[in-house]
């Protein structure tokens, strides 16, 4: 459970690594449901939580299919491994956590989830020191992310970093770039103008089970996975308080998302 002196930690710095807050068996079988769903080339997954857009992005699955009974019984497995994604995505127990985080009634918007697997097209890419409100633009900076390691993550197999306290700076200009399925080797709306050595740079080392939350203005990015057989799987959720706005965005399409 988030404590007082883990929100206290979280005003101040901007982030807050909570060990251990979901389990390591949880943690593996919500992998064991992502990667039926990974391409050949360990693509990220746009909003794993909803049925149109896994269904979209499964057009490699779906060609290797040569019957209609496969056909509808990947359907059905996709309806109900996509409803069991979501209700991760919005549990009672995290959702109550951050709730009192926010001292606000918190909502979901939209999930990524980033494999990271060795030797493939996605492994060697880190994202530029960005914002996440960059792109939900909360005029507050209410729209926050967070993160679940699904495995041990260290700098070789290309952690997030952070830049502590930048969350201070507000929103920054940005150079923008693509962030859908990462369609170059340095995604991420580039921070400009900001000198980020007056922030200590701290790499989010942990192990599968830790919950990484960072305010939407915390100056982060990634390293590349340089390992030879460690994959870096994050199962990513963004939030906002209810009835605070948000741009919903080309790709994203966030949207608050609620449980059937």
């Amino acid at each position: 459970m988030i404590s007082t002196s883990d929100k206290t930690f979280f005003i101040k710095n901007g982030y807050l690594l909570k060990k251990n807050f979901f389990t390591k068996k949880k943690c593996k079988n919500i992998l064991s449901i992502l990667l039926k769903y990974a391409d050949n080339k360990y693509s990220p997954i746009l909003n794993m939580d909803r049925f149109e857009f896994v269904f979209a992005q499964s057009k490699e699955k779906l060609n290797k299919l040569n019957t209609l009974s496969k056909t509808v019984n990947f359907i059905k497995e996709t309806q109900n491994n996509t409803n069991l994604i979501k209700k991760f995505f919005l549990n009672e127990k995290l959702l109550k956590n951050l709730n009192f985080l926010y001292s606000r009634k918190i909502v979901g918007l939209q999930t990524q989830v980033i494999f990271k697997k060795p030797s493939t097209k996605y492994s060697k890419q880190s994202f530029n020191e960005h914002q996440d409100n960059s792109y939900a633009k909360n005029s507050k900076g209410l729209f926050f992310t967070a993160h679940t390691f699904l495995s041990k993550t260290s700098k070789k197999n290309g952690c997030i970093y952070v830049y502590s306290k930048s969350h201070k700076l507000k929103l920054l200009k940005f150079k923008k770039k693509i962030s859908f399925r990462e369609k170059n080797y340095k995604p991420g709306n580039k921070v400009s103008n900001i000198k980020l050595k007056k922030f200590k740079k701290i790499d989010m080392i942990g192990n599968a089970g830790d919950l990484l939350i960072m305010h939407g203005h915390l100056v982060h990015g990634s390293y590349p996975n340089i390992s030879k057989n460690l994959s870096r799987p994050i199962f990513a959720g963004c939030y906002i308080p209810e009835g605070e706005h948000f741009v919903a965005g080309k790709n994203a399409q966030r949207k608050v998302i609620k449980l059937d």
